[in-house]
């Protein structure tokens, strides 16, 4: 599929193109979520996160690359959300990195995406 979406598109549609990629938070450092392949641009659709850490998070943001973290928030224990950007065509440069940042261990995240 080329960068740009068909106006004829339904949420199905889209949903059917995406794949889950999940990663959990081992320390206070950059946690790489997916690369696209070579030559590839990743493109988020939703986000899922979870804290499973035992005790509060902050989620220092979402990140491609060396960009700026955007969603910045505080999660209690056992808490959670989702997170819907497909229609901001939210996208890195060819071949960067998405990335999230939280204050420490525990949190899950399943970003659905694809390589465009």
């Amino acid at each position: 599929m080329s960068g740009r979406r068909s106006e004829r598109e339904t949420i199905e549609d889209i949903i059917k193109e995406l794949s889950p990629y999940s990663v959990t938070t081992t320390d206070a450092n950059d946690k790489t979520i997916r690369t696209p392949a070579s030559g590839k641009r990743f493109r988020v659709g939703f986000i899922y996160v979870w804290n499973a850490s035992g005790g509060g998070l902050t989620i220092n943001g979402f990140r491609f690359g060396d960009g700026t973290y955007h969603f910045k928030g505080k999660l209690y224990d056992a808490t959670g959300f989702l997170m819907n950007v497909v229609g901001a065509n939210w996208r890195g440069a060819v071949d960067e990195a998405f990335m999230v940042k939280a204050s420490g261990a525990g949190l899950e995240v399943t970003v659905f995406g694809e390589d465009i």
